[in-house]
């Protein structure tokens, strides 16, 4: 947790039509500290960095979590990044999907 900020797991994980769950949908989740009023983008990486799919880009204005539904249509199975950016940092979380 830096700064108040927290990325969550994502829930199911893994994901994916091939994965045990079989859902095509997962869980984001983070929470801000309170009092924040600012940017902040969540987006999907490969494990080479490259942007895959920007899940949310705008600003945030008070400390309550927020749950985010992520679809990957057309994704290759692997392994992937969550990254939640802000002013002060970045949070990362790995997971796996599976086509």
């Amino acid at each position: 947790q830096a700064n108040g900020f927290h990325l969550y797991q994502n829930y199911p994980n893994p994901f994916g039509p091939g994965s045990p769950s079989g859902s095509a949908v997962t869980m984001v989740k983070f929470t801000v500290p309170e009092g924040y009023s600012g940017p902040m983008r969540l987006v999907v990486l490969d494990v080479l960095g490259r942007r895959v799919k920007v899940i949310f880009d705008g600003k945030v204005e008070d400390s309550e979590a927020h749950s985010v539904p992520v679809r990957l249509p057309g994704v290759a199975s692997g392994f992937y990044m969550f990254r939640l950016s802000f002013q002060s940092g970045v949070e990362d979380k790995m997971f796996l999907f599976m086509r």
